[in-house]
């Protein structure tokens, strides 16, 4: 007889409940809020005022509901619900971050449930408590005071300030995008600071934004010192700019006189355009490019010949040349009529039109880099650039400091191709972005001239994006071939039933010197004969620290009905799913099971347990190759095959 658990009733709206694998509404984790009607349930019932709930949310986040759509024929305490729950999943969004599921259902005893998406329980806790504050004012029919209104645009302050710092950053958003095409798993690395794997096991890899963590540590300490750059350019027979290194201003005046005007001015040691300045042309001009580079500090400076022509980004991943763009310093357009002042904001207008302009091109802001650079064409902002007269606004391209860029990869020559795979060869770096200066790529640098001036083993990626290629596909070259999915097997059990199990198998692992299948049940977690630590860590850790374990080749993960009613089920995806029988009959485990198994079998006998047969089918499917998973499946159908009186949006 199935057991009539529907949704799990252990969440209050006191106490949000989370979910670190799949559930009854969503395959990736959500954090659940629970009203009841005899508590917090009335702020949702079909008296809301809903057009001034969607006003609130309008004014404190613009924008941020104007996709959703949600059906007539819902009730009006579920409408505002959802809009609650697609509020705070924008809210987490707006500065980083990728949280894909939000909404809300009415189950048949009248509570109101809310969900959404996170990267951080803290900050999804807060952003939940703040929408819900907010449905509480909507009550309250007297206007928002000033200082109301303050302390709530304080308050989102601080929620977006924890994103930028705790939530994956736009490149890390870029990789995952690619992934969930891919179905490919990832999660945040809880050992490694802004770091995400992507793959479980042996296919595990782990990227700090793009750049992949068995990068040459020799690779990685030369490209990041420009002087070191250089020098391993040169010395491998490609050309580099010269340059010097000054430590104070005098001998940077002596170091310009050897190298002759115009020169481009750097730290040694900075990336994304910060500290740069180019076109230096004069000792006025030297003084304030070389206290801009040091930054306050007493680093050292590069004083290097500039070279002529376009910037070039050059990507190279796995030894192969995958992206080329060409980009382009910030500019306005003159008309007669407007002021710089003026053209710059009209660009800044055009480029929050599109939705990826708005994410990844940057706004143009009167900055003292772009004040001087304009004043050395003798301009101001106030000056009336002529009609079609192109003003640049700073000397570097970089997209971080507003350039735009153009997709080039078929017009680079062979020999720039090869050079750039080459360089990257012999720093051992599996993912580059190289920085080419040429007046034409379509033509090798012995003809037209042309130098690696930087070598970055982070990649701004984005910068491709901004050329015109796609964010899923730049995030798939990115993430290489390498990661992917290794078998699983997953078994729902009593702990009696995994323990008669895992006994048999680990003895058939030890047999058979299998040392790279990984077995987690309720008492231990081991890797081939290899008792792991676990430091009493519960089922959904353990279950992370060993797909993140590259000499896992395989793993069976044994839980219990509790486990998956707390914490969700283990992993998206199995290619063979054990239920004991009695674990079957229940609904919300047995329908989750459904959902995340390619074969879902049913162990009707204890007898069974560990038998030969058993093993074998085990086995068999723990040295299979992986398939790609179906396609997910809605909540709403789900939620249906668990309760069919469940609705949501």
């Amino acid at each position: 007889m199935k057991q009539d658990r529907k949704i799990p009733n252990s969440i209050t709206s006191t106490s949000p409940k989370t979910y670190s694998g799949p559930n009854a509404f969503s395959r990736a984790p959500v954090m659940v809020l629970c009203l009841d009607t005899q508590s917090s349930g009335a702020l949702f019932a079909d008296t809301m005022p809903l057009t001034r709930l969607r006003h609130i949310l309008d004014h404190f986040g613009p924008g941020w509901l104007d996709d959703q759509k949600i059906p007539e024929t819902v009730s009006t305490g579920l409408a505002a619900a959802s809009m609650i729950a697609h509020w705070t999943r924008q809210l987490l969004n707006c500065e980083r971050g990728l949280v894909r599921s939000a909404g809300a259902i009415t189950p048949p005893d009248k509570r109101i449930i809310i969900w959404s998406g996170y990267h951080n329980e803290q900050i999804t806790r807060a952003a939940l408590k703040l929408a819900i504050d907010l449905v509480h004012r909507t009550h309250n029919p007297d206007a928002l005071a000033e200082h109301e209104i303050e302390a709530i645009h304080q308050h989102i302050t601080h929620i977006k300030s924890r994103c930028r710092r705790d939530h994956p950053n736009y490149i890390a958003r870029i990789l995952m995008l690619a992934a969930e095409e891919k179905d490919l798993p990832f999660e945040s690395n809880p050992a490694l600071e802004r770091m995400m794997r992507f793959g479980w096991g042996r296919n595990a890899r782990t990227f700090l934004e793009a750049m992949p963590m068995e990068e040459s540590y020799f690779g990685f300490h030369i490209a990041h010192n420009k002087m070191f750059t250089a020098k391993n350019i040169r010395n491998l027979g490609y050309p580099a700019p010269d340059h010097r290194i000054a430590t104070n201003l005098k001998d940077a005046v002596t170091h310009a006189s050897e190298l002759s005007w115009p020169l481009a001015v750097k730290p040694v040691n900075e990336g994304q355009g910060r500290g740069i300045t180019t076109n230096v042309n004069s000792q006025d001009a030297l003084a304030k490019a070389f206290a801009f580079a040091q930054m306050g500090s007493n680093k050292p400076v590069l004083i290097e010949r500039m070279i002529e022509g376009d910037d070039h980004r050059l990507l190279v991943i796995d030894g192969r040349l995958v992206a080329a763009a060409r980009r382009e310093p910030p500019h306005v357009i003159g008309d007669g009529q407007r002021n710089l002042r003026q053209l710059i904001e009209i660009e800044n207008k055009k480029r929050l039109n599109d939705p990826v302009s708005r994410r990844y091109i940057k706004q143009l802001k009167p900055t003292p880099q772009l004040l001087t650079y304009i004043a050395s064409q003798n301009l101001t902002l106030d000056s009336i650039p002529a009609t079609d007269q192109i003003v640049k606004l700073l000397g570097n391209a970089n997209v971080s400091t507003g350039g735009l860029a153009t997709e080039i990869l078929q017009r680079v020559h062979p020999a720039i191709r090869e050079m750039v795979e080459n360089i990257a060869l012999n720093l051992s770096l599996k993912a580059v972005g190289l920085d080419y200066i040429t007046s034409d790529i379509s033509k090798p640098w012995w003809e037209v001239g042309g130098a690696i001036i930087e070598i970055n083993t982070t990649p701004g990626i984005d910068v491709h994006i901004v050329s015109g290629i796609s964010e899923t596909e730049i995030g798939r070259l990115a993430l290489g071939t390498e990661p992917a999915r290794i078998p699983v097997v997953i078994i729902v059990a009593r702990q009696d039933q995994q323990s008669l199990l895992t006994g048999q198998l680990r003895e058939y692992v030890f047999a058979h010197s299998l040392d790279k299948i990984a077995i987690i049940d309720h008492a231990q977690s081991t890797l081939g004969s290899i008792q792991m630590a676990s430091n009493g860590a519960h089922m959904p850790t353990r279950v992370s620290s060993l797909l993140s374990n590259r000499a896992v080749n395989a793993a069976m993960i044994c839980t219990s009905p509790q486990e998956i009613i707390r914490h969700g089920f283990p992993l998206d995806h199995a290619p063979l799913v054990i239920l004991g029988a009695d674990s079957a009959t229940d609904n919300y485990v047995s329908a989750l099971s459904a959902d995340c198994a390619d074969t879902l079998s049913i162990c009707d006998s204890d007898e069974d347990w560990g038998s030969p047969q058993q093993i074998e089918a085990i086995m068999q499917a723990l040295t299979s190759t992986t398939k790609p998973r179906r396609d997910p499946r809605h909540p709403d159908r789900l939620l249906a095959a668990i309760d069919p009186e469940l609705t949501g949006t």
